[in-house]
Formats: C-alpha cells, structure tokens, sequence
C-alpha cells in the first residue's frame, strides 16, 4: 500500500520509499506554528511515534521535567504548538 496518497504533504516528503514508513527527522520549515489540539488523530500519533524515534538517540533521563521539555521543544522544532506555550 502506498501511503504517498494518504499523508500531509510536510509528511509525505519524509517517506522512505524502499520501507513506506513515515520518518520526521527534520524540522519543519514553515514558521506558522499549529496547535497541537488543532492536528487530526493520526498526525498526534505519527508525531508521537517519530518522537519516540528521536527520543531513543538521546542519553535517558527519568526526570519527566526534562522529558516534557524534551517533547515542548520537539515539536516546536516541527511546528506545532504544545497546549499552554506561547
């Protein structure tokens, strides 16, 4: 199944063709930030599965103060906006 079709467009670009799995490893390059609340169901959750990704080649912490930052400061980086940041 070819998922090209299916996916928003900052999305799509990502796409591995020999695997058809989405990746988000780079930055979003538009500035317009969009709301985490305003997103569909399905890109929170490839959101969340591509920080899952990223979060693996950081040095562990158990600190969940350094974990939400972590997570803020991603998806800053990806144009999206955690709820109660300015």
């Amino acid at each position: 199944m070819r998922l090209r079709g299916l996916l928003p467009r900052w999305l799509a670009r990502h796409v591995n063709d020999a695997s058809e799995q989405a990746v988000i490893n780079e930055p979003e390059k538009s500035s317009a930030l969009r709301a985490w609340e305003d997103l569909d169901p399905w890109e929170r959750t490839e959101l969340l599965e591509a920080f899952g990704h990223y979060q693996d080649s950081l040095s562990p912490t158990c600190s969940m103060d350094i974990k939400n930052e972590r997570f803020i400061n991603w998806l800053r980086e990806h144009s999206v906006l955690w709820p109660g940041q300015d």
